[in-house]
């Protein structure tokens, strides 16, 4: 019995490293006015740190998003079809398209009129199927600030139309997700540009963050079922010894 507690043993071990590891980073976004009908728009910067690299043996991957805007005062609403934001990862060279004028298209044009989001853009959590392009689908404001129940951030996938605010009509094909961020190294200074691009509303971030896991490669798990099968034929040795 004592080789296959060894091997139980060792099948616990891989088990727990290959559980996904989560790490959050919010930050702080300062003096967070977005200018009002200017698409040179504004920059956010966050340092991300401590989250694994691929050479570690996982695939690290931004599970999520989460921004905070809200008009710039009580009697100054934001537009969310004016909106425009874009997520530019440590290399600088990559991007992803989190917010593409939210509800624009050839027959609104100027897109949804709902002041604000609290919202968590996520392309890889199950269940999560709407992007956020016509989150009127699913959950209409009725004006207010976009949120889930209770004042919880609302989750949508990510607009990642990669064309440009003043031309989206939200057919195009979403090819700048988070997903194109997957295995890079997560670390070093991310940025955050907004822009308000129509006339109608002011906005500002209130709070913005970063959710990252590193999940194990595909080899840990070949590593797991192999001392799965080692443990089981260990079992069936003793356990027919024991007969």
């Amino acid at each position: 019995m004592k080789t296959a507690r060894i091997i139980a043993c060792l099948i616990a071990t891989a088990a727990l490293s290959a559980n996904a590891q989560v790490f959050n980073f919010n930050i702080t976004p300062g003096q967070g006015n977005i200018p009002p009908n200017n698409v040179n728009g504004i920059t956010f910067s966050g340092n991300v740190s401590g989250v694994p690299v691929p050479a570690t043996g996982v695939v690290p991957v931004l599970v999520g998003v989460s921004l905070n805007i809200q008009g710039l005062a009580p009697t100054i609403p934001v537009d969310n079809g004016n909106l425009y934001a874009k997520l530019i990862g440590p290399n600088g060279q990559t991007d992803a398209i989190l917010v593409n004028r939210p509800g624009k298209t050839t027959l609104q044009p100027f897109g949804y009129s709902d002041n604000g989001m609290n919202v968590f853009l996520t392309d890889s959590t199950p269940g999560v199927t709407q992007d956020i392009h016509y989150y009127q689908n699913t959950i209409n404001p009725n004006s207010g600030q976009l949120t889930g129940p209770n004042g919880t951030p609302a989750q949508f996938q990510t607009d990642g139309r990669n064309v440009s605010p003043a031309s989206v009509i939200g057919v195009e094909s979403r090819t700048a997700t988070l997903s194109v961020f997957t295995g890079q190294n997560m670390n070093g200074i991310w940025t955050l540009f907004l822009s308000d691009n129509a006339q109608g509303g002011a906005g500002q971030l209130t709070a913005w963050g970063l959710t990252f896991s590193a999940v194990p490669e595909p080899q840990t798990y070949a590593l797991i079922a192999g001392l799965g099968l080692l443990a089981f034929a260990a079992y069936r040795r003793f356990a027919l010894k024991a007969a």
